[in-house]
């Protein structure tokens, strides 16, 4: 056994197992990444869309500001514990929540994924309900005169 790892044939057969081990853990890397990357990207365009309706949803009348919710409520926000989120915020003060967050407070603030400055918009890594990781799409503006989060 030892004279086959000692001859070229040996050798050769080695660095090819080292080479194709080498080859096979890179090609592995990179398609993880580009995989999480593909994902994250989407799940970030899904949220900012969701944050865009929430967001649309709130108007004033008679000089009081709602938030338009038989809309949102009769799709997945409705369902508690299914994962889904929104929470509106006015002056600090919570205007509207999922169903699924009535009992708790969440701050939708976490370890920043990424921030554009430009937009009020941020993405956090956070930790739900039940202390499921979750990734929040915050959107912080002005709303006739007053400050809002989304």
């Amino acid at each position: 056994m030892k004279g086959l790892f000692l001859s070229i044939q040996g050798r050769l057969f080695l660095w090819l197992v080292a080479f194709t081990s080498f080859l096979m853990s890179g090609i592995g890397v990179f398609l993880y990444y580009e995989v999480r990357s593909l994902v994250c990207d989407s799940l970030e365009r899904t949220l900012h869309s969701k944050m865009q309706i929430v967001r649309g949803l709130l108007h004033e009348e008679n000089g009081a500001i709602e938030l338009e919710l038989s809309e949102v409520l009769s799709g997945e926000y409705s369902i508690p514990r299914s994962g889904h989120y929104y929470k509106v915020v006015l002056n600090g003060r919570a205007l509207a929540a999922s169903p699924s967050l009535a009992d708790e407070d969440f701050t939708f603030a976490g370890r920043a994924v990424q921030f554009h400055g430009t937009s009020g918009e941020g993405t956090f890594d956070a930790t739900g309900p039940d202390r499921e990781p979750v990734r929040v799409l915050r959107n912080d503006f002005s709303f006739l005169g007053r400050d809002a989060s989304v």
